[in-house]
């Protein structure tokens, strides 16, 4: 009889063409009677040892074995229902080869069994020595209480139970799917650990880093290197972060950048409650606005998304970038603490609700109306004005005197040009020690309002503003803009501006109150109310030579590249005293409250913002391709 070809193969034995039937049955009894020494052997020396140091495989059940000899070397061939164990796991298969005392290989219904993990294939080879079960397949399955991995190559350690799959697999649990080229997975921690192409995927986002673990009784999953995600409202990335789905809470660090349809955000470390819609932001913090071209700067910043506020803090700065004559300009601005709210309009929301268009007089310019030249015959009623509601010096210049006839006044509504109120109001509020550098503008003071809602800014606690070598101070000042430029400020009560003439010559206009109007952010008019007085220097070929001192109750100021051209005065009585400059007396040099305030002053935009913007990331996500989970597809078209 000729020796058998291969283990996996075994060869037909050859009897000059005749059967020996007999020969055959001897050869079978022989066979089973060394497979049941062998199994008593094994028993027995499984017994004699302390489990930690078990090497040999312990036999369960065969249904037949077959021993044949193979280069010199026994092998018993075990058939039907074969049960195996070892280190306490349960194998079981078709028909086995068995090597050794501690090796053997499986074919054919392959299952392995340990502590709630159960492992299907086609192919095992067994190292009881090293404890490991390398399966095999067409299609390799690992499964537990909680989730199941699907692959075609693993290899499990029975004895610390970790199992490493390789050349992809894919994971389907809890809705989340995960995919990668290897990783390995730990049965006493259900912990799954994925590196080279990982993909996951659930309702919520899609996500795609070098590596990653998966916690499948958690349903926590981490993620290392160079990670993108993607979810309905935006794009994030980092190089390091987790996921706890069942809080729908994120964590994301080194690097990590968050994008959304309006915003763009840095920050060294981010912390997002879906749940909740509020995150938290440490580190490098940077907060980029295109709606309202304005980026936020911070170490620590905190916001929610409904409502939408932010609260920056730890070094805030806010840079809020415009372009004038085709020249960029940004107005950078500091403070201890940065708070931003941004909330519907009711304004917005009832647009569609409003009654049919009626002229609102009362809204609209009292010297506009006075401007309509009609003709109107017939009674009038009596007119009242609410004066308290009109300009004091626009009144000094109105004539009030009409003569000849009225007609009635007609006002086609369809001409008039409805505004269409914004969606939302924004606030900016700045708390303490607040600074703002803008090319031709400086400002500072304790604390600063502004809301889009009437585009007003309100500066509190000893305010100052500078525009080149003009100082202006109030107890309070207001001011409006365009986004782009000051329009007007209100400097209210305690008013003072001080202009820098020449040398130790300062011009001062002082007031209860101050009204200035602006161009290109310069004051060319003031309106100063209640108690007006000024210092005011002449000069003579570039030499001063006069002090001129003024008082009225109310007066005008006229000023060109920030220097004063022309005094109104519309009160009196009107004091007015000029003196040459060595007989001016030196108590009246400057006016009472006079405080030349430069030392506050930020000399540029470094001392109010050290950092740098990032360049916008959009063009260079839109190239992002999200995750097309190759492995889960190709292993989806193989049938069990």
């Amino acid at each position: 009889m000729e020796k058998i070809n291969h283990p996996n193969k075994p060869g037909k034995t050859k009897t000059d063409n005749r059967t020996d039937t007999s020969t055959m049955r001897r050869c079978t009894r022989w066979a089973i009677g060394c497979g049941l020494l062998v199994f008593c052997c094994f028993s027995g020396i499984l017994s004699a040892q302390p489990e930690d140091q078990r090497k040999i495989v312990e036999m369960i059940h065969v249904d037949s074995i077959l021993s044949m000899s193979y280069n010199g070397r026994t092998i018993n061939r075990f058939f039907g229902h074969v049960q195996l164990m070892h280190n306490g796991t349960m194998m079981s298969c078709d028909s086995a080869y068995i090597f050794s005392s501690s090796e053997f290989e499986a074919y054919s219904r392959v299952v392995i069994v340990k502590d709630g993990t159960t492992l299907y294939g086609d192919r095992l080879h067994y190292d009881g020595a090293a404890s490991m079960a390398k399966v095999r397949g067409n299609l390799v399955r690992l499964t537990d209480s909680t989730a199941t991995l699907r692959t075609q190559h693993l290899d499990f350690n029975t004895k610390q139970n970790i199992g490493h799959f390789f050349h992809g697999g894919t994971i389907d649990n809890k809705g989340n799917l995960l995919e990668s080229m290897q990783g390995y997975y730990y049965s006493n921690e259900k912990l799954f650990e994925f590196s080279d192409s990982v993909s996951i995927r659930n309702e919520t986002y899609d996500i795609l880093c070098q590596s990653g673990n998966y916690n499948t009784e958690t349903d926590i999953a981490t993620f290392t290197g160079a990670t993108s995600i993607w979810h309905k409202d935006g794009f994030l990335s980092c190089y390091y972060g987790w996921y706890d789905k069942p809080r729908d809470y994120f964590h994301f660090s080194e690097n990590a950048y968050l994008q959304s349809e309006k915003q763009e955000i840095w920050a060294d470390s981010i912390f997002y409650d879906r749940l909740a819609r509020k995150g938290d932001l440490y580190g490098h913090v940077q907060m980029h606005d295109t709606t309202q071209s304005l980026i936020v700067f911070g170490n620590e910043a905190h916001f929610t998304e409904t409502p939408e506020t932010a609260i920056v803090t730890r070094q805030p700065s806010m840079a809020y970038y415009t372009l004038e004559n085709n020249q960029p300009d940004t107005a950078f601005t500091r403070a201890d603490t940065l708070h931003f709210i941004t909330e519907l309009n009711p304004a917005y929301i009832a647009k569609d609700t409003l009654a049919p268009a009626t002229v609102d007089t009362t809204s609209m310019d009292t010297l506009a109306l006075a401007a309509v030249d009609t003709t109107f015959t017939g009674t009038l009623s009596p007119v009242i004005v609410d004066t308290t509601s009109i300009d004091t010096l626009a009144l000094a210049v109105v004539d009030t005197t009409l003569t000849g006839t009225l007609a009635p006044v007609t006002v086609d509504t369809a001409t008039l040009a409805v505004p269409v109120p914004d969606s939302s109001i924004r606030k900016i509020f700045a708390y303490h020690n607040v600074r703002t550098f803008r090319s031709n503008l400086q400002a500072a003071c304790d604390s600063f309002a502004y809301s889009s809602l009437d585009s007003l800014g309100r500066m509190f606690v000893r305010p100052v503003m500078w525009n080149e070598e003009q100082q202006i101070s109030a107890n309070e000042i207001h001011f409006l803009t365009d986004q782009k430029e000051i329009l007007r400020a209100d400097f209210l009560q305690a008013a003072f501006i001080i202009m820098h003439e020449q040398d130790t010559f300062y011009n001062q206009v002082k007031g209860r109150d101050i009204i200035a109007y602006f161009r290109d952010n310069d004051i060319y008019l003031a309106d100063i109310t209640g108690g007006a007085q000024t210092v005011y220097y002449l000069q003579e070929d570039s030499v001063v030579t006069n002090g001129n001192l003024s008082e009225s109750v109310n007066m005008q100021v006229e000023l060109k590249q920030r220097k004063i051209q022309r005094i109104k005065y519309y009160s009196q009585p009107v004091k007015s005293d000029t003196y040459p400059l060595d007989q001016l007396p030196q108590e009246k040099a400057t006016l009472k409250g006079y405080e030349w305030r430069d030392a506050e002053r930020p000399k540029s935009r470094w001392e109010i913002c050290s950092e740098r913007p990032h360049a916008s990331r959009r063009a260079e996500t839109a190239t992002f391709s999200k995750p097309a989970f190759p492995i889960t597809e190709r292993i989806n078209k193989i049938k069990n």
